[in-house]
């Protein structure tokens, strides 16, 4: 999947999902073409990522999480 179609389908910006690879909190994705190819997985860790951040959680607490 396409970093455009995965924030999509998660509820967040396509800058949120590179800042999170930044920030350590999503690995890096594999690239076909020089482009971003995610799995599934990656939606099930983006929605746990925003689930702690409504809980309060900081991005450090989440990183040290996974």
């Amino acid at each position: 999947m396409t970093i455009g179609y995965v924030a999509r389908l998660a509820g967040v910006r396509a800058s949120a999902i590179r800042y999170y690879e930044t920030a350590g909190l999503l690995p890096r994705p594999a690239r076909i073409a020089g482009r971003r190819s995610y799995d599934r997985s990656m939606l099930e860790r983006l929605a746990v990522i925003e689930f702690a951040k409504e809980c309060g959680f900081t991005l450090q607490e989440i990183r040290r999480i996974f």
